[in-house]
């Protein structure tokens, strides 16, 4: 994705905000952040390309009895300009949603989820940016 092209907030309001932090979203390999915010659970984030998309993995993790629990974790797929919910986790509520699955060759994807996880998107965002996530440490 070349990161030059200017981003529509309001059509992708998670791209606009990590690129913004400076996620590199034009990195071929695995590449994972971390954005704190004083008083707020940490952001990881962890970019990576397939079959020709970024991905990126949104996550807050907590910890339960020894183990990371997410809360939640959402995985976008990034185009020219789009982005697209395809993944949503929360452990601590039992929740997982996979709106594009592959299934026989052919991918699946449930309209309605997408629209659901976008509009959660937008809020979480918001959320984000009111809390005052910046990039802490780029691995």
């Amino acid at each position: 994705m070349n990161t030059t092209q200017k981003i529509d907030a309001r059509k992708s309001p998670m791209s606009a905000f990590l690129q913004k932090q400076g996620i590199d979203f034009e990195a071929k390999e695995h590449k994972s952040y971390k954005l704190t915010a004083s008083g707020f659970m940490d952001l990881t984030v962890e970019t990576w390309f397939s079959e020709g998309l970024l991905n990126v993995s949104v996550c807050h993790y907590g910890e339960q009895n020894g183990d990371l629990m997410r809360d939640p974790e959402m995985v976008f797929k990034f185009g020219w300009g789009y982005e697209k919910p395809v993944y949503f986790r929360n452990d601590y509520t039992g929740t997982e949603q996979e709106a594009e699955i592959v299934r026989d060759g052919k991918t699946l994807v449930s309209p309605r989820l997408v629209k659901e996880l976008s509009r959660f998107t937008k809020i979480w965002v918001s959320n984000l940016k009111a809390q005052g996530h910046k990039m802490e440490v780029e691995n």
